[in-house]
């Protein structure tokens, strides 16, 4: 029909005598038509034409919107912009006629309504000379009225059709640019700059339903131009627009500022600024198939803004919103799996490596902080028949370990005992459980678990929020399991620091061991730094309680004598079983004077405990002694006991080598002649007697780790103590010289491998240890001495005690040398390993003191 209209239009249209149209491209743009004007030029030069007769002046053609579209008038010659065609009509005659829809003659003017199916579109205005000529020219000027209505409509139809393909074009790339987003700000910045393609909007908000706490969250807020990210809680119960659509599922329209008013005062979800509101606003809800997961908004300061155009619009695009928020909620709910995973498997981890109980502790509080919302978290230990005490405090990002103090809480003891889980989601459920209120008055949810193994309850962990229902059921449930985890944790440090001290502990005397009396030792001496005295005592003729009276008099023997010792010991003395027949002492304060008045009581309890033979008769026990007292004797463990050694041996006017190994084994026997050249050595300097100790128990710990058989470790047992047995060829000035030594007292100090070697190679025994003595400073490179050898051609022995000897020349004080620590020397032999020394043997070197 259109086409026919417009058809017939056209042909009766002439170009001759018509006058000229004026269009008003402001009246046009102010209306929203993107129309071409020509088929209104022609419908009113064919009016023209038709009407010219009957004295027409003008025609104009107005908008249902009161301004006029395009006006022709036949007195203008040429093309002419007037301001007449963009004044309105409202409260003039053609504003009747919109009202009415009749066509109204007024004098000389015609004004006949536009319409199509009942709906106004405009009016057509025909001005003529006199009344009579506008009567004649009625009827013709309805039918162009109605002709002009066809082509409007048909303007209508292209630009309905136009916007319609242009929001379909924006849903379409909208919903193709989230697709694949897994970031919901990024989703949300997409979707706002395709929309205000679209759309003339001020505002955009969107928020998601938050089900665990009965919430609506904003999350993206636009405004002023800039859009940021935001966490805007709303309770769903609340009455404002944006609860109440998210509860409903239905969109709401505001068009203008009064629509707000039914919301009352909630304006939360709206705007920032209560005080002004937008003038029009438009929520849409985010839902996927039945389920609403939030709402997104837009908001303009301009009222009518928003219609059902914009709403159809924004429908589709709040589905694929919904979507990516569902999508990001699988997602979140994988990696909190995952998380969860692997957590709890960080937890099985790290509490499985802990074995001290304040590190069992901070371990139990950082895994618990990155499960749960706890600020506030506390360890007690005790249940059963035993009271609550606290012993671990974290508090906003503070560990603090704690002095022991009960916790008057029955309801906390009673989850220590039946260990069951207390979840309190509200400080009332808290207060009706009976939570202890002064514990923290802040906190708004608890969550109490059982420190469990097995069946065996050990405490409780306690873990605070200052938000309500910070415990849902799945954290609870992680935190029961790292509840058992920790109590499983608890056990084994129990178990281990049991076997810990009998790992420490001498089996016969109940003493310390070597190890353990070197490292306290050696805690002492960092701790006290001077005064401190070290004792070495040796049970004399020891060796007549086994052979006259048998072996197991000689362990009574010993077993009497820790005895003694023990009780002549001080509180924070130190003693040990040394080795066979001798005992360590280390005494922290007091020293030379100390140590004496040790001896006085240990000579007193030996005189008043006397050993009984199997006949019943008294057998005296005494002790020979060694002291050496830090600084002044030495400042490391190896020195001072090597000082304390050598007095020992004095005062028994012989000398007899006894060198044990860390684990307290037997050390190979030494014959005559090579306990002859270790005490030539021994007898050096106190450097040399130090460095000897240290390296003859190492090498047996060094043979251990290698697994050599007995033969090997015998030879490096006596490489390692003799390696150095040429010195005594070397001048003292030399030897103890405590500056760098010249070329020519290097030379000298070189030629000590081959004597040494000279000294030890017709001794039984000694073949393969002889060449330790030769060859251990050779390098791996080549650059070494007697003989430059390089790699394999070093004999395996000389490079075991290359190794052995260099460490310990590191780590012990030298005149012309101050030691390093332990990991430094690791970290250098690491280092010279492929140039100096044998790599896997380095390797394996290192394992000793990681260990």
């Amino acid at each position: 029909m259109y086409g026919t209209i417009l058809g017939g239009l056209q042909n009766r249209a002439q170009s001759s005598d018509c006058g000229r149209v004026v269009r008003s491209t402001r009246s046009a743009a102010a209306s929203g038509q993107a129309l071409n004007g020509s088929p209104y030029e022609r419908a009113l030069a064919a009016l023209s034409n038709e009407l010219a007769p009957q004295g027409l002046i003008e025609l104009t053609v107005w908008r249902d919107n009161g301004a006029a579209l395009c006006s022709l008038d036949r007195a203008v010659a040429g093309s002419v912009e007037r301001d007449s065609c963009d004044a309105t009509i409202h409260g003039r005659p053609e504003g009747t006629v919109f009202a009415t829809g009749r066509t109204l003659i007024e004098e000389a003017r015609v004004i006949a309504p536009i319409a199509f199916e009942a709906h106004i579109l405009g009016a057509l205005t025909a001005q003529f000379h006199s009344p009579p000529q506008a009567s004649a020219a009625a009827t013709r000027i309805e039918s162009a009225a109605e002709r002009i209505a066809a082509l409007l409509e048909i303007a209508r139809l292209e630009q309905y059709n136009d916007t319609a393909s242009r929001d379909w074009e924006t849903v379409v790339e909208t919903l193709q640019s989230i697709a694949g987003e897994t970031d919901l700000f990024a989703v949300c910045d997409a979707v706002r700059t395709r929309l205000a393609r679209a759309i003339d909007f001020d505002g955009l908000m969107v928020a998601r339903t938050l089900p665990q706490s009965a919430e609506l969250e904003a999350f993206y807020l636009y405004e002023s131009g800039l859009p940021r990210e935001v966490t805007i809680r709303i309770p769903l119960s609340s009455a404002g627009p944006g609860p109440t659509v998210a509860a409903t599922g239905q969109a709401l329209l505001f068009r203008h500022t009064s629509d707000w008013g039914k919301f009352g005062a909630s304006q939360v979800d709206r705007d920032e600024a209560p005080d002004h509101p937008p003038a029009s606003a438009i929520f849409t809800p985010l839902q996927a198939g039945t389920k609403t997961l939030g709402v997104v908004s837009l908001q303009s300061e301009r009222p009518a803004v928003f219609g059902p155009r914009e709403r159809a619009l924004l429908e589709p695009i709040a589905e694929g919103l919904a979507l990516a928020i569902a999508r990001s909620r699988l997602q979140h709910a994988s990696e909190n799996a995952r998380v969860e995973r692997g957590v709890m498997l960080g937890v099985a981890r790290a509490l499985a490596q802990a074995v001290q109980p304040a590190r069992i502790f901070e371990e139990v509080c950082r895994q618990t902080r990155l499960l749960v919302d706890s600020p506030d978290i506390f360890i007690a230990l005790g249940g059963g028949s035993e009271p609550l005490h606290m012993v671990h405090h974290y508090h906003n990002g503070v560990d603090k370990p704690l002095e022991e103090r009960d916790v008057p809480s029955p309801r906390m003891l009673q989850v220590a005992r039946d260990g069951q889980p207390l979840i309190c989601d509200t400080r009332a459920q808290m207060e009706a459980a009976g939570v202890p209120a002064d514990l923290r008055p802040d906190l708004k949810s608890v969550a109490i678990v059982a420190l469990r193994a097995g069946d065996t309850m050990l405490g409780v962990l306690h873990c605070g929020s200052p938000r309500e229902g910070a415990y849902p059921a799945s954290r609870a449930d992680l935190l029961i399991a790292i509840g058992e985890q920790a109590g499983v944790a608890l056990n084994n440090a129990k178990s281990f620091a049991a076997d810990a001290e009998r790992s420490n502990r001498d089996p016969l005397t109940n003493l310390l061991n070597h190890r353990a009396i070197m490292a306290g030792l050696e805690r002492m001496l960092a701790e006290r730094g001077s005064n401190v005295a070290v004792v070495l005592l040796d049970v004399e003729a020891f060796r007549l309680f086994n052979t006259t009276f048998g072996h197991h008099v000689g362990d009574e023997a010993l077993r009497l004598v820790a005895l003694c010792i023990r009780a002549a010991c001080g509180s924070g003395d130190l003693a040990a079983r040394y080795g066979g027949d001798e005992f360590l002492i280390a005494l922290p304060d007091g020293g030379s004077e100390a140590a004496q008045a040790f001896l006085e009581r240990l000579r007193a309890q030996l005189a008043a405990s006397p050993l009984e033979s199997p006949t019943g008769a008294p057998i005296p026990i005494s002790c020979s002694a060694g002291i050496a007292v830090a600084p002044m004797d030495g400042t490391t463990r190896e020195t001072l006991v090597a000082c304390a050694d050598e007095r020992l041996e004095s005062e028994r006017n012989g000398v007899q080598v006894r060198i044990s190994s860390a684990s307290g084994r037997p050390h190979p026997e030494l014959s005559d002649a090579q306990e002859g050249l270790l005490v030539a050595i021994l007898r050096k300097d106190l450097y040399t007697r130090a460095h000897i100790h240290f390296v003859g128990e190492t090498a047996l710990d060094f043979a251990a780790a290698l697994g050599l058989d007995g033969e090997m470790t015998r030879a490096l047992f006596l490489g390692s103590l003799l390696h150095d047995v040429g010195k005594i060829c070397i001048p003292d000035s030399i030897i103890s010289k405590p500056s760098t030594l010249t070329s020519a007292e290097r030379k000298i100090m070189q030629r000590h491998t081959m004597l040494g070697y000279e000294l030890v190679r017709g001794i039984d025994g000694m073949d393969i240890a002889s060449l330790a003595v030769l060859h251990h400073h050779e390098r791996i490179d080549g650059h070494g001495y007697p003989y430059g050898l390089a790699g394999q051609a070093i004999p395996s022995i000389a490079r075991l005690v290359t190794i052995i000897d260099a460490f310990s020349a590191m780590v012990l004080d030298r005149p012309y040398h101050k030691a390093i620590s332990d990991d430094a020397a690791k970290e250098e032999l690491r280092r010279c390993a492929g140039r100096q020394f044998d790599a896997d043997y380095v390797t394996t070197f290192r394992s000793l003191f990681d260990s």
